[in-house]
């Protein structure tokens, strides 16, 4: 985590703020941190948590837990959250209507989203091993797995809400979910 210091510019605190002035501050950083100064503010190139809309919270928390596996980091009455990449990520369910109204958009609920979601392996047996696994855990399989365009194997799933997983080997610039 950046450790917040005043530029050597900075001006006197800002009244009601604890740090002063956000444009006149800066950051001890790491490599990929963020860094505040009075002329850049760039975000780290990571995603923190993916939150997926669904119609039946019941049904997806099925899928992704006791279908998939996937570890519950946390979960209350109206949303989930799977633990992933050993806690650098995190997928949250939460239901759809509320998840739209949380973000200020309309609730639309056909059609392509405009979306995939994609999980890299090391062997073309390990994909077709997963969309078995999905299939079984009740997903749908969208697009058997084949030789890509881009040189790969890849073939798609859909969750039991339709939101679309790419299963893929032969990406190796990309990281690789085992």
């Amino acid at each position: 985590m950046a450790h917040i210091r005043r530029a050597s510019h900075a001006q006197p605190k800002a009244p009601g703020s604890p740090l002063g002035d956000p444009a006149l501050l800066t950051a001890d950083t790491n490599p990929g941190e963020a860094v505040v100064n009075s002329k850049v503010s760039t975000m780290r190139p990571q995603i923190s948590v993916i939150t997926l809309g669904v119609h039946d919270l019941a049904r997806a928390r099925r899928f992704y837990h006791d279908g998939l596996g996937w570890p519950i980091g946390q979960e209350d009455d109206n949303w989930v959250c799977f633990t992933l990449a050993g806690g650098a990520l995190a997928l949250a369910i939460y239901p759809w209507d509320a998840l739209a109204k949380d973000a200020g958009r309309a609730s639309r609920r056909a059609g392509f989203r405009g979306v995939t979601l994609s999980y890299i392996v090391r062997s073309e047996e390990r994909v077709d091993e997963i969309l078995a696994q999905a299939q079984e855990a009740g997903g749908t399989i969208t697009k058997p797995a084949r030789r890509a365009s881009w040189g790969g194997y890849s073939g798609y799933f859909a969750d039991p809400e339709g939101y679309l997983w790419e299963v893929a080997a032969g990406a190796a610039q990309l990281p690789f979910a085992e």
